[in-house]
């Protein structure tokens, strides 16, 4: 489902203008509808979560995917339009919605039902808030920084629904969702480029402002070549400590919906390792037989002593 520049405004409204619902059950069907609608390297709401918290899962990515979309589709209206559109949004979070709001109204739903506080989705508007006000980071540190803000939040609200939430969890979570927000960056490398956007901080790239000459010339790319095998590595690192998370999940099911997440991220990461400065004109996806791949990896897991066991394709 693709929003049109007034359709997404209409969503920043209490009423949700062409959007408006009259009931909760029509609101979880909008957000259901917009779920599965986009592509994403990871399962959102799949058949492992169990049906009466699928909906939730559903209110909580149309937030984030409005939201999203105000920051990256409205570019050509100009960061006034979108700040205030991101503002009226982040409003509604303490307002609620009245009006009929699909979004919101399924969201509310969702917040008080599980009692999850208004703070972490107002850390993922402020990350939509820095992309449209976008300067490059200056160090690693800084993305990180930025991923608890645009990421982490996502997966401590998940936790909460899930009823697992507390200190232990959110923080192999953060590591979890820190790192596929990074493999996001470094598999859209491409496609910021046209936004103009660049994630890989200046330590690396040696660059302080956009600049198209200078991303296609020489030095950037010989910089970019060196900067990618420690991007990748970084990013590895949090996907291994982030998989703690499973042994204190008490869910078999939300045990294999988080390993399929990470084995989503991860199967992307080893794509973009593999496809190297073509990262920087191509975006690597996931196919049916990554899917296949990542669930024998799953089932049939490594045994410590085998390491060239795997299901291969």
């Amino acid at each position: 489902m693709k929003f049109s520049d007034d359709a997404l405004l209409e969503l920043t409204q209490p009423d949700g203008g062409r959007f408006r619902v009259a009931s909760e059950h029509e609101a979880f069907a909008f957000c259901r509808r917009l779920a599965l609608g986009h592509y994403e390297n990871f399962p959102v709401g799949s058949a492992l979560i169990p049906a009466k918290l699928r909906p939730h899962f559903y209110a909580v990515y149309a937030f984030s995917r409005v939201a999203d979309d105000i920051g990256d589709e409205l570019v050509h209206l100009g960061e006034t339009i979108q700040i205030d559109a991101l503002q009226r949004f982040d409003d509604l979070l303490e307002n609620g919605s009245t009006g009929g709001n699909p979004v919101f109204t399924a969201l509310e739903i969702t917040r008080r039902t599980f009692s999850i506080s208004p703070a972490p989705f107002h850390r993922l508007i402020e990350a939509f808030r820095r992309d449209v006000r976008f300067r490059q980071p200056d160090t690693f540190a800084d993305i990180l920084e930025y991923c608890s803000y645009s990421a982490n939040p996502v997966g401590e609200i998940i936790l909460y629904i899930a009823g697992v939430a507390n200190k232990t969890t959110i923080e192999f979570s953060d590591n979890i969702c820190s790192a596929l927000q990074l493999t996001n960056f470094w598999q859209d490398i491409s496609l910021d480029f046209q936004r103009n956007r660049m994630y890989i901080p200046q330590e690396l790239t040696g660059k302080s402002e956009y600049c198209k000459d200078y991303l296609h010339g020489e030095e950037f790319r010989r910089k970019f070549l060196f900067a990618l095998p420690q991007l990748i590595a970084e990013t590895h690192k949090l996907f291994i400590n982030g998989r703690k998370l499973l042994q204190f999940l008490p869910y078999k099911r939300l045990k294999l919906e988080i390993a399929a997440t990470i084995g989503g991220g991860e199967r992307i990461l080893k794509k973009t390792e593999r496809m190297g400065e073509r990262i920087l004109t191509e975006r690597p996806t996931l196919t049916f037989t990554d899917g296949v791949a990542i669930i024998c990896n799953i089932l049939i897991p490594r045994r410590p002593y085998d390491t060239q066991r795997s299901c291969r394709h």
